[in-house]
């Protein structure tokens, strides 16, 4: 159910995206409505896992996937009847990503933490985060490539709005399989937050608890950087496409698929991975793979090199995000895994709206060929500065730093 959900997710974010590049043909927007879709998630995320400590997950859990279902039957609702156009829909486009990234501060964290109530033993934790990973990321592949098709259909047989009214629906409709399995599971209940606390006072112990491990403290960081610098870069795979390799709607569908392609395949490697030896050279290898493919990318016109390029991009993204999160939650205690997963989804998602209206500013003036170019050298620069401390780093001292309280280094 929740495969089906996530893609109905990635169709209307490809939806969204090639939508709003076909009416504004700016780099601009498409910075902006990543910026939309995502700067709630840095604002409120680190406020919200304290909450998400205090509540009941599966009852957040309902309520936020609700929230999300209706947001997606609005989009569809303005997309069918037209009732917007132009620059009015991007705007209503706008206005709903920023309603979805509030509903996602609080979603994320309490869905990374709700996985550890689905697993019986810790040591399996790894694993079921991994797979949890792959289902994310074979979503990534199919929920584009269906968009794809999708609104290539539409431009051919109907109106510019027609294809992206068909993704919305379909998104909408995702949602009602994982609310039924929301509403008849019954997880295992884990420690919360005691009654009484003060809400300043948890989220202090929440930072210090990060900063005194120098293992979530660096993998935290690194993930700040590829996410602000690479990962970012996703938001522009419309204009890629267009301006830079001349394909089409389709074209465009199977290159946002090939993210998810190379994303599965490093899920399914994690996940045949026992324990959390090794992780952190695995972040610091895969956060110097990014800029690599990301420079490479800049000087290719070939669509079929691009494919792959993208591929690998995708493998290390989630290398990297999968890894970090699989340290997070493992090294966390049951009473503070909340609010570490809040700053791990401020570092993963909240960092990438500030640095996709970036991208698209800089793609404004140089082009997206150079503004690649850039950000591949910049981020090249912090891969290898987080990269040489996490390759230093040893798994005793990940596992007592963060089992036993922390660390200091």
């Amino acid at each position: 159910m929740q495969f089906v959900s996530l893609t109905g997710s990635w169709i209307t974010t490809a939806a969204n995206a090639w939508l709003i590049y076909e009416l504004t043909g700016k780099n601009l927007f498409l910075g902006l409505s990543a910026f939309c879709a995502q700067v709630p998630t840095f604002l409120v995320a680190p406020f919200a896992g304290v909450l998400v400590d205090r509540w009941n997950l599966r009852r957040t859990l309902l309520l936020t996937q609700s929230a999300s279902a209706a947001q997606s039957a609005l989009l569809a609702v303005l997309a069918w009847t037209g009732v917007l156009g132009g620059l009015t829909m991007v705007a209503g486009i706008l206005a709903l990503q920023l309603l979805q990234g509030l509903i996602n501060a609080i979603d994320l964290p309490a869905r990374q933490s709700f996985a550890i109530q689905m697993v019986d033993r810790r040591e399996d934790l790894p694993n079921a985060i991994a797979l949890n990973s792959m289902i994310v990321n074979l979503s990534r592949f199919a929920g584009p490539a269906l968009a794809g098709l999708v609104l290539a259909a539409g431009a051919t047989y109907g109106s510019a709005l027609t294809g992206p009214a068909v993704c919305y629906s379909l998104d909408a409709c995702s949602y009602a399989g994982v609310l039924v399995a929301l509403y008849w599971m019954s997880p295992r209940e884990t420690a919360r937050t005691p009654k009484g606390t003060r809400y300043l006072a948890e989220l202090g112990a929440g930072v210090s608890y990060i900063r005194n491990n120098v293992v979530l403290r660096t993998a935290l960081l690194a993930m700040c950087a590829t996410s602000f610098l690479g990962v970012s870069f996703n938001s522009q795979l419309a204009s890629v496409a267009k301006s830079h390799l001349g394909v089409g709607p389709a074209g465009y569908g199977y290159l946002f698929a090939s993210v998810g392609v190379g994303a599965t395949l490093s899920a399914l490697f994690l996940a045949t991975r026992r324990t959390i030896g090794g992780l952190p050279r695995l972040i610091a290898g895969a956060s110097m793979v990014l800029p690599v493919t990301l420079l490479a990318l800049s000087f290719t016109r070939s669509y079929s090199v691009a494919v792959v390029l993208v591929g690998v991009m995708g493998a290390a993204m989630i290398m990297q995000s999968a890894s970090t999160n699989t340290l997070c939650q493992t090294l966390a205690g049951d009473a503070m895994r909340g609010r570490v997963m809040s700053f791990f989804t401020m570092s993963f998602m909240g960092t990438v709206p500030l640095g996709a209206l970036a991208v698209g500013l800089l793609a404004e003036r140089l082009g997206i060929a150079w503004t690649l170019r850039a950000g591949g050298v910049a981020l090249l620069v912090a891969s290898v500065v987080f990269g040489r401390r996490l390759w230093r780093v040893g798994c005793k001292e990940s596992i007592a730093g963060g089992l036993g309280g922390g660390g200091r280094n």
